[in-house]
């Protein structure tokens, strides 16, 4: 009697620790590497720490995708010896175990609902690649931040002109940058673990609204860029048309408009992003 019960108990540990069967196999949501976990200090580890999450959640989309199969070799293999026990004369225990193992290997694989994990792990890689992407059109920022704040300190808040208001307006977004992006990526992991923790999807109705509403201002935002590099802009207070060295400077940062656009739609870039984890 003791011995069937251990058969069955055996069997029914090889069903329940079916996500061991690929060893190091984890059906979690992906552990975070070291680049993965840097600290942001600029656009340029933004880039490298979406690029790395991205990665990870496509790995871990591939182990949600080829994880039924995993689960469903050794069901079907169980099934066969509990069929065959009986056609083979085997004790009547062997039968039992397979039908438990069987058992048990199915619940696992209905446990950890594998199309869902796949789908939110293939939506976060998506979102984090959308991310990766608003990075890129920053990527010139890096070197050129030390110039936003000199100008924004020494002469933008002085002046009144539309390049001196560009700047004010620009120069905070400039340097706030790096953490938005980090903020998004740390915001597209939530939303993917909550996708995954409920068969529900995760409320983003204020992503969109947000976005939404970014639409309709972001246009004028992009005309007033324009505009405070507009030759015919008076220069300084006054429109005296010469040029200061740190007004020249400015000019100068403002005639980037991949950076100045990229700045000027972040916020709704990144929502966007975001919108996508869904």
């Amino acid at each position: 009697m003791h011995s069937r019960y251990r058969c069955v108990l055996a069997w029914s540990a090889i069903g329940l620790s079916g996500c061991g069967v690929i060893p190091g196999t984890s059906f979690a949501p992906p552990p975070h590497s070291t680049l993965s976990s840097i600290q942001v200090i600029d656009i340029a580890t933004a880039k490298s720490k979406a690029a790395a999450r991205q990665a990870e959640c496509n790995s871990a989309a591939d182990t949600a995708a080829n994880a039924p199969q995993v689960l469903d070799l050794p069901t079907i293999a169980a099934g066969v010896v509990g069929v065959s026990a009986g056609i083979f004369g085997a004790p009547v225990t062997v039968a039992e175990g397979a039908a438990v193992g069987a058992t048990s290997l199915y619940a696992t694989r209905s446990y950890y609902q594998f199309p869902a994990r796949e789908t939110a792990y293939s939506a976060g890689a998506a979102a984090l690649g959308c991310i990766r992407g608003a990075a890129e059109t920053l990527t010139g920022l890096d070197g050129e931040l030390p110039n936003w704040k000199v100008v924004y300190t020494n002469w933008a808040l002085s002046n009144t002109t539309e390049a001196a208001l560009a700047i004010r307006r620009l120069e905070p977004l400039a340097i706030s940058a790096p953490g938005r992006l980090d903020g998004a990526i740390s915001d597209i992991e939530g939303l993917v673990r909550a996708k995954i923790g409920s068969p529900a999807a995760p409320d983003i109705s204020g992503y969109l609204a947000k976005y939404e509403a970014n639409m309709t201002s972001t246009k004028a935002a992009h005309d007033q860029n324009k505009t405070a590099t507009d030759p015919a802009t008076p220069r300084m207070s006054g429109g005296v048309a010469a040029a200061t060295a740190f007004e020249a400077q400015a000019i100068a940062l403002l005639k980037n408009t991949t950076v100045t656009d990229a700045l000027t739609d972040l916020d709704q870039t990144l929502d966007g992003c975001r919108l996508k984890a869904r």
